[in-house]
This record gives C-alpha cells, structure tokens and sequence, in this order.
C-alpha cells in the first residue's frame, strides 16, 4: 500500500488498485463503504485555529477536534493569575477543573461540524466570554460538579448554561440544540517533531477504538476504523450523525510560538482525555517555566465526565480537600489508559537546542539526530 502511493499518490488510494479491494471487501461482508465514495472525498486542508495565552500564540486543528475545548480552558484560566497558588495544589486544581467543565459544557452542546451546523466559534473563545465564565467560578467550592451527583452525565446539559451567541455575530439558531454525550474508545497516536531549521510538526491520528473495527483489507494492511462512534446516533444535536460529516474528535495536536518563533510542538493519544491533559501541560510549561519533560511527567487531573478523574501521585491531602471542595474525585493509576500520554518537543532558545518530553510509562521514546 505505502509503496503504491509513494508511486501513485493519493489516487491510489482513492481511486486505484487499493479503492477496488476495499470495494470488494466491502461487498463480500455487507459493508456500505465503496469505491464511489473513496473517488468522491477530498482531504481538506484548512487554516488552523488560533488563540493566544499569556503572549504567547498557540495553533491548532479546528474544529471539530479536541483543540476549542482545550483553548477555551486556557482562555478562561487567563483570568486568574495561576503564579500565586501552589502548582498542583487544590486551589490550583480546583480552578482547572471548574474552567474544564465550563469548556466541557460547550463542547457538549454546541460543537459540532460547522460545514453543518452553526458553531458559536469565536464566541466560545472571546476574552469576553471567558472573562463572564472565569468570574462565575467559586474559588472555593465546586458549582457545575455537584449538580451531577444525582443524575446522568448527558442530562447535565439538556438546558443551556452559556450563552456564547451573544459574543459573535453568527445567528443563533431557532432550535435549541441537544447535548451530546462524550465519545468513548482510544487508539490514537502522536509524534511532534522539530527540525534544524526548527520547522515543526504536530501530528495526532486515531483509529478511535482499540484496533478500530478490527477488520483489515486483506493484502492491503489497511485497518478500518470505527470513527462512527464520535457522532451522537440521536437526531438535533450538533454532532448528529450524518453523510459526509465530520464527527467530533478528541485529537489536540498543537503547535506554539513565542515571540513569533518556533518554540513548542505537543500532542497526545488518549481519547476525551487528551484535551485536560495538554492544556495543564501547557500550563506547566508556559506560567510555570517548567521543562517539557518536567511539564508532561507532573501529576494530571481530568474533568471530562461526570466525575473528576485524579492522577494517584497527587498527595492524599490533595485528594480530601478536592472532594471536601465538592469535586466527585476517583482515583486513576498513571498507568495503562488512565490518563492521555502527552509527547513533545521544546526549542530552548537561550541556548538554541531542542529538548523533547514523552509520557513517564509505557512504549514513548524520544530520538534526536
């Protein structure tokens, strides 16, 4: 397959050799994928969602991908000045997880394939919006985490606590939409990369669950997905399944400049968890100065469901207080798919040399040449 297309190009693919296999393999096990709908796609190349944090500028895919979550969080911690609480101390922790939810709640709600739906894009991430969200948020107590302790994570949503129409001039819609639950299953990668000429790369792929759909093109070494499971099957949201839509994906492959220079590529397989996870090690790196390796190996927390995921690293008194705060705190091993796996490469600019970060367990390596 990889040699046919270093030959052919992408019409191997999609419209070669390669596209009539998979038609058959198709037709034979009563699949609804074939060659006519191979020739009539085309990979988009769009321009990238931009934000800023503390100065610095920060890229990445748009929607709909992990990547607006991710930004919205940040845009909302902007408001509190970070340096004054402890680094990973339950105020500290608190805070992230309250503008987490806050994003989450829109990403739930309003997020979806603008090419179908209208998606309140640059009212979500105004400083404005931020600015109302950052000021509802109690210091000192969980608001939105404790109306989940009596029902079910998707009816959280089902009125509407935001308003980001009115931060944009896009028209709001004459339905409400409903909320979509958060798509489950990891088997996602990612590498970042940054050259001598300090061009770089941030590349997340996914074949969503384990082994995707587990079914392989004989003689091709293609494995299928199952990316259908990021749509919501139920009608009136806007993640609503539907033909040649774009689901809701997890993937937040950034890159960042500083002071309009390279200076930072960072990604992470992990499913809804890769969003919480890239935004604290921004975090780490851009308030805090820590090291890329430094900044991915720190204890994580992630507020992307119905309860607040908390790393096991974290001190015990750090876990009372969160729950004494009102957090639904459970405690998850570092190891295995408990939390993302961030990778990235960092341009050290007062000594012009590249340093890369790689999660603390498993298979990750980083290589330099």
């Amino acid at each position: 397959t990889l040699t046919r297309i270093s030959h052919e190009g992408k019409d191997a693919l999609y419209s070669g050799k390669i596209a009539q296999v998979i038609d058959e393999e198709m037709r034979r096990n009563g699949g609804i994928l074939s060659s006519e709908d191979l020739a009539d796609y085309d990979a988009q190349v769009l321009e990238p969602l931009k934000t800023t944090y503390r100065g610095y500028e920060i890229f990445g895919s748009p929607v709909p991908a992990g990547t607006i979550t991710e930004f919205q969080t940040l845009k909302i911690l902007e408001n509190f000045n970070l340096k004054e609480f402890e680094h990973n101390s339950p105020e500290y922790l608190h805070l992230i997880i309250e503008a987490l939810r806050h994003a989450f709640a829109d990403r739930y709600r309003f997020l979806g394939d603008p090419d179908f739906v209208p998606v309140p894009l640059k009212g979500m991430l105004s400083p404005e919006y931020a600015q109302e969200i950052s000021s509802s948020i109690n210091p000192k107590q969980a608001t939105l985490e404790s109306e989940l302790k009596l029902q079910p994570w998707v009816s959280f949503a089902e009125e509407e606590i935001h308003d980001p129409w009115s931060y944009t001039e896009q028209k709001r819609p004459e339905k409400p939409l409903t909320s979509s639950p958060p798509c489950t299953g990891d088997c996602t990668t990612h590498f970042s990369v940054i050259d001598k000429d300090r061009n770089m790369v941030s590349c997340t792929q996914t074949a969503v669950g384990a082994f995707g759909s587990r079914v392989i093109i004989p003689g091709t070494g293609i494995l299928m997905t199952n990316g259908m499971v990021v749509f919501n099957p139920m009608p009136g949201s806007a993640n609503s399944i539907a033909g040649y839509k774009r689901g809701l994906n997890n993937m937040s492959p950034v890159i960042v400049l500083k002071n309009d220079k390279p200076f930072l590529s960072l990604g992470a397989p992990g499913g809804r968890r890769i969003i919480s996870r890239i935004a604290q090690v921004l975090m780490n790196v851009i308030d805090f100065g820590h090291g890329i390796q430094e900044a991915i190996s720190y204890p994580t927390v992630d507020a992307a469901e119905r309860d607040t995921f908390v790393d096991q690293r974290h001190e015990t008194k750090t876990l009372e207080m969160l729950g004494l705060m009102g957090h639904n705190v459970e405690v998850e091993p570092v190891t295995g798919y408990g939390f993302s796996r961030p990778r990235g490469v960092l341009v050290d600019h007062n000594i012009n040399r590249v340093r890369a970060g790689v999660h603390v367990t498993g298979l990750d390596e980083a290589r330099g040449y």
